[in-house]
Parts: C-alpha cells; structure tokens; sequence
C-alpha cells in the first residue's frame, strides 16, 4: 500500500465519479461492470453480483446466512456410514450376540444386509438433513417474511427473481415448500 496516494477519500471519489460519468451512456439501468487497472492493462467484466443482490443487500445477506446455517455437510453422511459400518462389524465379530441374540446374528451375517444397512443409513441420515434444513427455516420464516414484506415483495415474485442464486439454493427451494399463503404487501 506504500505506493498508493496520499490524496483523501473523498476527494479520490469524487475524482472517479467524475470519469465514470464518461460511461453513463454505455450502460442501461440497474448495470454493473467491473474496470481494472492491473499490469497497464485496462479489464473490463461483468460484475458478479446479480441485479437482485444489488437491489436488495440486506435481504440477500439474511438469506446467504439462512442457508449456511441449513447446511449440513457431510459429516451427517460419513457418520452414518461409520455407524452403520460398526455394526456389521460388530455383528460379524458377534458383539452383538448377547444383545441380539444368536438366531438374529446368524441370519444378519449375510452379504444383503451388509449391502442394505449403509444404504438405510444415508436414507435415514438424509432425511434426517432435511428434517434438520425445514427446522432451521421455520426458525427464521417470520423475520425473513418481514423483510420481504419491508422491501415490497411477496413471496411468489421472490421466488421468481432469486431462481437462478446457487448461493442461496436451499433458501429457495423451502420458500417454494412453504405452504402458508403469501404475506401481503407492505402498506
């Protein structure tokens, strides 16, 4: 950062917002481009945010950080599989006899059940997953819906504008779930 001017924020603004002025007729309403010095080359791209990030930050953020929290990851999975594995280990060494008795161990000691348990268990820890993301919106169903309703949207037009966010794909696909009807506009 030594190389950096010493000239004062603002004045630097004010200073690009004057040359950026030069490109009002370029762009259309609601566009946003990226124009990078580096290396004496001059690149210009497309910004990667999109219209609906620009236009609602807050709202965007809320839901960035709802979907975080209804990731799971998985560990969820691997821990299933690790459970499901100590037991047909332990059924094989007959761990389990006592518990199960000698009849169940013997008639679990076969190749479909070694192939039917881990595939139960990442049925089972999926559902679970799913369970776990419904909780985790319902948490923040009532201050997301405020602040949908506090940027003058309802829940059928967001679903249309965030369709293609990625970032934010499990937000929108319990908002698509839910079955409560929409809020009304803010007055």
């Amino acid at each position: 950062m030594a190389d950096e001017t010493e000239e004062p924020l603002d004045e630097r603004l004010e200073r690009m917002q004057r040359r950026a002025e030069n490109f009002r007729d370029l762009l259309q309403d609601g566009e946003e481009v990226i124009i990078a010095l580096q290396d004496g080359e001059l690149h210009v791209a497309e910004s990667y945010r999109s219209r609906f990030e620009r236009l609602h930050p807050k709202l965007f953020g809320r839901m960035l950080s709802i979907d975080a929290q209804m990731e799971s990851g998985l560990s969820p999975y691997a821990v299933g599989l690790l459970l499901s594995g100590v037991f047909i280990f332990g059924v094989h060494m007959q761990w389990w006899e006592g518990v199960l008795g000698e009849a169940l161990n013997s008639a679990l000691m076969s190749w479909w059940f070694y192939l039917v348990l881990p595939i139960l268990a990442l049925f089972l820890t999926a559902l679970v997953c799913s369970q776990r993301e419904k909780w985790v919106f319902r948490r923040h169903r009532k201050v997301l819906a405020d602040m949908i309703a506090a940027e003058n949207l309802d829940r059928d037009v967001l679903i249309v504008m965030i369709r293609d966010q990625d970032d934010i794909g499990n937000v929108l696909y319990q908002l698509k779930l839910d079955t409560e009807p929409p809020r009304p506009l803010a007055a």
